[in-house]
């Protein structure tokens, strides 16, 4: 199928949906994966996730099963 073809079917299908809601999500879907996700993020998110990648290009982390077994004894010490 052509990008052409495959734009058309696209059209088609949208046009047939009468449910604003349903409309609304594809309308969001579309617009949130054309955008640049980094830039909506706050200062503060960003810096978050540039210390994440610093930790992990520095060997900062903790395995699944490290991660349950801390959770375990957190919740068995404050059960």
């Amino acid at each position: 199928m052509s990008t052409a073809e495959l734009k058309y079917n696209i059209f088609e299908l949208i046009s047939s949906i009468e449910d604003e809601k349903r409309l609304k999500v594809i309308y969001q879907s579309i617009k949130s994966n054309s955008s640049d996700w980094w830039e909506e993020l706050t200062e503060e998110d960003k810096a978050s996730v540039s210390e994440g990648l610093t930790d992990i290009k520095n060997g900062k982390t903790k395995s699944h099963s490290e991660v349950d077994m801390a959770i375990e004894a957190l919740i068995k010490n404050h059960a």
